[in-house]
Order: C-alpha cells, then sequence, then structure tokens
C-alpha cells in the first residue's frame, strides 16, 4: 500500500530539519559544552577521514645518523628507523531520538514540527556532550572496548596503545608521577619539563574541580591571570609557567592532574559520519518513530612523550 502524502511530507521535513541542525547548531553545542572538545577543535585537532580499516597516525620518533667526518672520508651510510606509525581502531558512537506519533499530530503544521524536533534534538546534543566527554576522560575499556581511547589510555607508560608496546618502543611513554600526595606547583612543574620535548611544552593542564580549587585558592589575586580565550569560551581558568591555562572537568578522574599538549591529540572522525542522523523509521510495537544518530570515530595521539599525568594527588 503507498504511504500517504503526509506521511510522505513528514518524513522530508523530519530529515531535512535534522541535517540542516546537525550542519548548523548540533556539531557547534557539542564542543562548547566541554572545554577539551573546544580546545580540540580550536586547534585544529579534530580531523576527518575518507575511511580505511583503521586510523593510521605517522609518527617521527627516531633521528638521522649524525657524525663528524674528515673531508676526504666516505660518508658512512647507516640505516636507521625513522618513521613509523600508530595503528587505532575505529570506535563507534550512537544516539537514539524518540518521536511519537501523537506529539506530531498536536504540532502538526511544519513550523511547530520544526520547534519540537529542534527541542527534542537539543537532548540528543547535551547526550552526546556527556558521553563524548566521559570517554576523553576514560581508558577505552567501558563497554566491553567499545567505548573510545581516552586520556588513561594515552597518557600512560606502560600500555600497549596504537599497536606499540612502551615496554619496547621507550620514546612511547608519558610522564607518569604516581606517587600519592598532596598536589603542588612543584609536582606540576616538574611534569611540564618533563614533557617539554620535540621542539614544544604543553599548552592545557585539566584536573578535577577539587584539585583545581586548591590549586587556585593557594595563588594570590595578584597571580591570578587567566587565559582569555578560554575564558571566553565560558570556563573558568588560571594560568601558570606564563602561559599554559589550568582548566577543571568532572570527567577528570579523581586525584588525576593531566598535562597535556593538544598540538598532539586529535579526535579523528569518518568525514561522512561525524554526529550525523541516520534514519527514522516506525516502530512495529509504539505508535512512535526512532531515529539514530551516529558517529565513527576515536581519540587518538601522534607522541605520547609530550603528555604527562599526575595521579593519587589530593
Amino acid at each position: 500500500m503507498p504511504v500517504p502524502q503526509y506521511l510522505q511530507q513528514l518524513n522530508t521535513l523530519i530529515s531535512s530539519t535534522l541535517w540542516t541542525y546537525a550542519e548548523k547548531a548540533l556539531v557547534d553545542q557539542v564542543f562548547k559544552g566541554a572545554v577539551l572538545l573546544q580546545e580540540l577543535r580550536s586547534r585544529g585537532r579534530v580531523k576527518a577521514l575518507s575511511g580505511g580499516d583503521h586510523i593510521r597516525i605517522a609518527l617521527e620518533y627516531g633521528k638521522a645518523h649524525v657524525r663528524t667526518i674528515h673531508y676526504k672520508e666516505a660518508v658512512p651510510i647507516v640505516p636507521h628507523e625513522f618513521i613509523t606509525a600508530a595503528i587505532y581502531p575505529w570506535r563507534y558512537l550512537t544516539a537514539t531520538q524518540m518521536l511519537y506519533s501523537a506529539e506530531l499530530a498536536m504540532n502538526r503544521g511544519a513550523a511547530q514540527i520544526i520547534d519540537m524536533l529542534e527541542s527534542s534534538t537539543r537532548n540528543v546534543e547535551k547526550a552526546l556532550t556527556e558521553k563524548l566527554n566521559q570517554m576523553l576522560f576514560g581508558d577505552g575499556t567501558g563497554n566491553d572496548g567499545k567505548d573510545w581511547l581516552g586520556l588513561q589510555a594515552i597518557v600512560d607508560d606502560t600500555r600497549v596503545l596504537g599497536g606499540i608496546d612502551p615496554a619496547q618502543d621507550p620514546f612511547w611513554k608519558s610522564y607518569v608521577d604516581a606517587t600519592p600526595g598532596s598536589i603542588s606547583f612543584d609536582a606540576i612543574g616538574a611534569a611540564i619539563t618533563a614533557t617539554s620535548v620535540e621542539g614544544t611544552k604543553p599548552n592545557l593542564i585539566v584536573t578535577t574541580p577539587t584539585l583545581w580549587d586548591k590549586l587556585h585558592n593557594s595563588l594570590t589575586p595578584q597571580q591570578r591571570y587567566a587565559d582569555a580565550r578560554i575564558a571566553q569560551w565560558g570556563f573558568d581558568n588560571f594560568v601558570i609557567r606564563g602561559n599554559i591555562p589550568v582548566v577543571f572537568d568532572r570527567d577528570c578522574p579523581e586525584g588525576h592532574l593531566f598535562v597535556l599538549n593538544t598540538n598532539y591529540l586529535y579526535l579523528y572522525h569518518h568525514e561522512h559520519y561525524f554526529l550525523k542522523p541516520i534514519r527514522f523509521m516506525d516502530l512495529p510495537n509504539a505508535a512512535a518513530r526512532v531515529g539514530f544518530w551516529f558517529t565513527m570515530g576515536n581519540f587518538v595521539t601522534s607522541s605520547r612523550r609530550v603528555h604527562g599525568v599526575l595521579k593519587n594527588k589530593t
């Protein structure tokens, strides 16, 4: 039996409205909802890939063979490894959106339905923001290993990551201070110094609200300078070591403080599947339609040693 014209028009309206909202508003709102997501986007570290079985990140970790010679001497040819790659798996994120037939009927009319859809979609964007941000601070083992990789997996000195074992390749180790004790600027300074490599230094420090308050309150009012860019986004911060902003996130694990170089962190996603609605379908056992939002990607790094973490701090 052919689909009634009204339902065809409704399907078209729902699809076009959600795609328009996804393109113009949802991605912006998701990234504005969390400081690390906003930081990655502002630095151009949200990258699209066209496909492939995995996410492959090229790494420069070796050094060319350099030596002095006599001008009559032959230049020695010494084989060396210079570039390798970290291989990360794709991970997937979905969200469901329910539209009840009675609500669609009560809001019949294009303008009313569009308003209802945008209101419903704002709930989706909040849920996506929360889940993405939680995973960015996790270790990728949640939900039987289906969660995306997070800082607890990336900033580490023992865990295999991207197919590279730090026990075999020491260049793939982060700075880790796991000694229990009170948080201090001396300990943070040691982490900053240790991760100031490859001609660069950390540019973001993220910790818990409790540790952030303790650090912030230990500064005099004259020392409480803020990074204007992050403050403009609406996130409290103060800077140390000249210009490194310190922020807090409620998803940061208890007792942790991450010293990050976001120039080496990436949120990769498939170019066609990033916070996008897939389709709506009628439920067989309810007067409702359900839609799916789908994202294909992962959180990765191209260098571990530029990041550090302090753990077990009070």
